[in-house]
């Protein structure tokens, strides 16, 4: 059973932190421990205005991960958010044992400040290649263009496993232009149906 806990720690203790706020970033959702999540959702970064916003002190890696967690939540039930995370979001109890959640760019550098060293860009394909290969998923959801082209990457250069199924569905919100709730609430209906078919 893939230890998240432990795989966060490995990357707190040996990334050098991206916020001056201790744990704020890296932002580590993951999932509880489970044998088979119904998806793995791959995001492109974590918003950091929205995370700096609703952040509480701590000093634990297992404080951070419940705070990562209780932010992501707030943000996946809001506007177009919650139209492609209704599915899953029965309870919020229930939603990390049922959803392993995860960034490409996890400390949102690459986004914010545009850091583009192959040193930086290879360390987080690394760990999104030991997810990817770890976690037990039904399923591997990528959530915009950044995660689908970074996981497409990862599987042609062979270091994640072909029989690994892979969706994908558009980024819920701003960046695209003209999406409306019908329209994105359509393309998730067709997401879950065709998961369901295909099981």
């Amino acid at each position: 059973m893939f230890d998240f806990t432990e795989f966060a720690r490995s990357i707190y203790d040996k990334w050098p932190p991206a916020h001056e706020r201790p744990y704020l970033l890296p932002a580590l959702y993951g999932g509880e421990p489970t044998m088979m999540y119904d998806a793995m959702f791959v995001l492109e970064a974590p918003s950091v205005p929205f995370t700096e916003d609703r952040w509480e002190s701590c000093y634990s890696v297992e404080a951070a991960i419940r705070i990562h967690r209780k932010v992501f939540l707030v943000w996946a039930s809001q506007g177009y958010c919650s139209i492609l995370f209704r599915t899953f979001l029965t309870t919020p109890t229930d939603f990390f044992e049922r959803v392993y959640v995860t960034d490409v760019w996890k400390d949102a550098r690459a986004c914010e400040q545009k850091v583009g060293s192959s040193e930086y860009k290879s360390y987080w394909r690394s760990k999104l290649a030991i997810e990817l290969n770890s976690v037990p998923t039904q399923c591997v959801i990528t959530v915009g263009g950044v995660a689908q082209r970074e996981v497409g990457q990862l599987r042609r250069a062979g270091l994640i496993g072909e029989g690994l199924k892979i969706e994908h569905i558009g980024f819920p919100g701003g960046r695209r232009q003209g999406i409306t709730y019908e329209s994105y609430g359509k393309d998730v209906a067709a997401l879950i149906e065709k998961i369901q078919t295909e099981d």
